[in-house]
C-alpha cells in the first residue's frame, strides 16, 4: 500500500513539474512574440504588407 501511495505520489509530482515547465515554456514565447511585435511597429508591418502586395500585383 505504502509503495503504491509512494507512486503515486511521485507522479504527481512529475505531473505537476510537467504542467509548470510548459507554463513557463508558454509564457516565454508569449514574451518573445510580445518582443518581436514591438520591435516591428504596426506601420512598418503594414507598409511591409502594402509592398509585398504590390510586388506581386506587378
Amino acid at each position: 500500500m505504502h509503495a503504491l501511495m509512494s507512486t503515486d505520489l511521485a507522479r504527481i509530482e512529475h505531473d505537476e513539474r510537467e504542467r509548470d515547465t510548459q507554463v513557463a515554456l508558454a509564457r516565454a514565447e508569449q514574451a518573445r512574440s510580445r518582443e518581436h511585435a514591438a520591435s516591428h511597429p504596426p506601420e512598418r508591418r503594414l507598409g511591409l504588407a502594402l509592398l509585398l502586395l504590390y510586388a506581386r500585383a506587378h
